[in-house]
Order: structure tokens, then C-alpha cells, then sequence
């Protein structure tokens, strides 16, 4: 058998390579597209895939060393204010020792500013670990963002063509075989349920 010709761009009336896709908002077809990032203000694909791995893995280096940096310096205010060496009395009097999230409570009171950029650092540092760690795992199994996301919705239109389209083929083929016995009207009155339902459930997927 023979190697199997590339698909043809309908935009640009080129054979294109496999795994590409023409981004409309670059104007070009881009070899092993994956997605179009915001960050950078345009696609990534076969060319740049490996610089936007150093990009988000440096980024999230980045806010790791800003969430340790701002941990120092709440820590360091802690200790030159001598929380951990005090003893606060609550409410009903009793006596309450300090702890880290009492020191942290105290840092919110005192320093609400810094406390609110190093929750925000932890936080981004954590989603961009998740996505860097994404990405890596899509480069380490040779799969793109734009194909995981494709193959979901094929796997959707596979389900709705077990569960609609064939129950519908298997009432249209029975309502053919009543028509031909009991006329047309036989075979219109047996088709149009589950036919009108499919086609309402697919005029909704277009829409959404």
C-alpha cells in the first residue's frame, strides 16, 4: 500500500503537512499546532513548542522564588516583633501560645498587603506547575493540546451516534417496512419521533 497523501488546506490551496492547522489570526498553517497562547500573542506549533516549555517552566521558577522570597520576609517580621516569644490571652482570658497559624493570622492583621502577594505567588506557582507538568507529559506521549481536545469531542459525537443515529437508522428502516405495507402515512407517523429528536439535539450542539 502506498503512503497516504497530506490533506489539503482549504484556505491557503496547499497540501499540508500531518497535525497542522491554518490560525486564522497569524495568517499561516502551523506544523503541529497545538494551541494559540495569549501569553505570547500567537500559536504554538512544531517551531516554538520547546522555547514555550522553557517559557512556562522559567515563569514558574520565577513565582516559586517570589513565594519563598515573600515567606522570608513575613518570617523575618514575625521574628524582629518577637510573635513567636509572646503570649497572647484570647477572649475568655486563658492563656494562648503562639503558633504558625497564629503568626499567619498576625501577618494578615499587620502586613495584609504582603501576606495577600504571597498567597497569589503560591497560588499562580501552583497552576503553572500543573501546567507545565501538563505540557511535559503531552510532549513525553508525542500528543498536542489541540488533538486531546479534538479527540474528546470525536469520542462525544461517537457516543451520540451509538445512542441517537443508529436507534434512528433502526426506526426509519422499520417505518420504511410499515410504509410499504400500510402507505405513506404509516411510514411518516413511524419515523418522525426519535428523527425530530435527533435533529433538535443536534441543532442544540451547533448552536452551543
Amino acid at each position: 500500500a502506498g503512503e497516504r497523501c497530506p490533506a489539503a488546506c482549504n484556505t491557503q490551496r496547499v497540501q499540508r503537512p500531518a497535525r497542522s492547522k491554518y490560525v486564522r489570526s497569524a495568517g499561516a498553517l502551523v506544523p503541529r499546532f497545538d494551541h494559540v497562547c495569549p501569553w505570547i500573542n500567537g500559536p504554538v506549533g512544531e517551531g516554538n513548542y520547546r522555547w514555550f516549555l522553557l517559557f512556562l517552566a522559567t515563569h514558574t521558577a520565577l513565582c516559586a522564588y517570589g513565594s519563598a522570597v515573600m515567606l522570608l520576609v513575613l518570617a523575618d517580621a514575625v521574628d524582629s516583633r518577637g510573635v513567636m516569644a509572646t503570649t497572647f490571652t484570647s477572649a475568655t482570658g486563658a492563656p494562648v501560645h503562639p503558633n504558625a497559624s497564629l503568626a499567619a493570622r498576625w501577618a494578615v492583621a499587620f502586613y495584609p498587603g504582603a501576606m495577600f502577594l504571597f498567597v497569589l505567588l503560591v497560588l499562580v506557582t501552583l497552576m503553572l506547575a500543573c501546567f507545565t507538568g501538563y505540557h511535559l507529559y503531552l510532549a513525553a506521549t508525542n500528543q498536542t493540546s489541540y488533538e486531546t481536545a479534538k479527540r474528546a469531542v470525536m469520542l462525544q459525537d461517537a457516543v451520540d451516534v451509538a445512542l441517537y443515529e443508529e436507534p434512528e437508522r433502526a426506526a426509519q428502516a422499520a417505518a420504511g417496512e410499515r410504509g410499504s405495507n400500510g402507505g405513506p402515512a404509516a411510514a411518516e407517523a413511524g419515523g418522525d419521533g426519535i428523527a425530530g429528536c435527533w435533529r433538535r439535539l443536534r441543532a442544540r450542539r451547533v448552536a452551543t
